[in-house]
């Protein structure tokens, strides 16, 4: 066992290694400034005093400038290093924007799974899907870049991409969510299974019918979940399915550009709308743990009283979920498990090892709280139907 001293030293190390890693492969150029010390917290995962002794063994090293009032300046003379293009293996990681809580999550875990194969992990933000391809293309042929990990939006711009990294035998997989097209190989959340337990726990809790809040149509994540919820509620004889569906009144890009600061904010009126009407829901799926707790702000303004008069469910198991009271049951997490097996897979094509294209699944788990549960004193685990790629979990409420 580590002495603890020895354990921050070595995870002090493992966050400079990567900041130098990402200096020398063009993340971050010469005479342009770090992202700042509570980025990089939130993009490692780690406290700032490791943060701010990774930088100082950069500034030692003579890899970064720390400029009092402005920040760490990457310096122009680096270090030389002994490497040659074969002595370096490195995946690149194109997230849609690494402003999303979601993209950093997943960039995080894979950069981890890198390190302990031994390649390098360099992050493209693709800017809320505009995709720089000139630019992408430059870094991949620099950075000896062997496989790309792509967690995108299906839209052409980034088929484009894709299909012009393959032309130059680049492997890709697509994380999360489809692309435009086939071909690839591609690591997806069971989003659809997700929603149909989640939806099946509050037809058994609360009978019926119950609603769906979120984006529906795209991206295909969102598609995904409200196809399982579809199916849910046509099981249990609900034939008018639209009657129950409310979107969240944004599209996704104003949704996702809210979501930065506010996460909440784009799916606050529609709730209190919801909430307001003279037919108000009595059980509520909704597409995100997000969207969750615009119910619950609505909910408290209307004076009604989640897991009591109302049932909800979320998506993606985010920390506030565990905060709110009662604790809201949500499908998930998943981010670890599908960024794990997306980078065992673009190692496994990096290293020429051949097989036929696929498409993996992830089970996720529903993890049942007290804001589904009608009767939390006599509450029962939900009866799964046969074939859902699920599996369940209860907390305490």
């Amino acid at each position: 066992m580590q002495e603890p001293g020895n354990e921050h030293r070595s995870l002090t190390q493992t966050v400079a290694d990567q900041l130098r890693d990402q200096i020398r492969q063009g993340t971050y150029t010469s005479q342009k400034y770090l992202p700042p010390e509570r980025s990089l917290q939130e993009l490692f995962n780690v406290s700032r005093v490791t943060v701010r002794r990774a930088l100082d063994d950069l500034e030692q090293s003579g890899w970064i400038e720390r400029q009092p009032g402005r920040g760490s300046l990457v310096l122009k003379q680096q270090p030389q290093s002994s490497e040659s293009p074969s002595d370096r293996k490195t995946i690149l990681f194109v997230a849609w924007s690494m402003q999303y809580p979601d993209n950093v999550e997943y960039a995080n875990a894979i950069m981890d799974i890198c390190h302990q194969h031994g390649y390098a992990c360099v992050i493209f933000d693709s800017q809320a899907g505009q995709v720089d391809m000139p630019q992408l293309l430059e870094r991949v042929n620099r950075q000896w870049v062997e496989a790309v990990i792509w967690l995108g939006y299906p839209i052409a711009s980034q088929q484009a991409g894709i299909e012009k990294l393959l032309s130059q035998r680049i492997p890709v997989v697509c994380l999360d969510r489809k692309p435009v097209k086939s071909g690839v190989d591609m690591v997806v959340p069971d989003h659809f299974s997700g929603a149909y337990a989640a939806t099946t726990h509050l037809l058994e809790q609360w009978g019926g019918p119950v609603y769906y809040l979120g984006m529906h149509d795209k991206p295909t994540s969102a598609r995904s979940r409200y196809m399982g919820y579809c199916n849910a509620m046509r099981s249990a004889g609900y034939a008018s399915v639209d009657n129950y569906v409310i979107h969240a009144g944004v599209d996704e890009w104003e949704a996702a550009r809210k979501f930065v600061d506010v996460p909440w904010e784009a799916s606050l009126p529609i709730s209190r709308e919801l909430l307001a009407s003279a037919d108000r829901p009595l059980a509520v799926v909704c597409d995100g743990d997000y969207v969750a707790y615009a119910l619950y702000i609505a909910a408290c303004e209307a004076g009604l009283k989640i897991g009591e008069d109302l049932g909800l469910t979320g998506f993606s198991c985010r920390q506030l979920g565990a905060l709110v009271k009662p604790q809201l049951t949500t499908v998930g997490p998943y981010v670890q498990r599908v960024a794990a097996r997306a980078t065992e897979l673009a190692i496994h094509r990096a290293q020429g090892m051949d097989s036929a294209v696929s498409t993996e699944l992830i089970p996720i788990l529903l993890n049942v709280r007290g804001s589904s549960i009608k009767d939390t004193a006599q509450a029962m685990l939900p009866q799964m139907p046969a074939g859902a790629n699920i599996q369940i979990q209860t907390s305490e409420v």
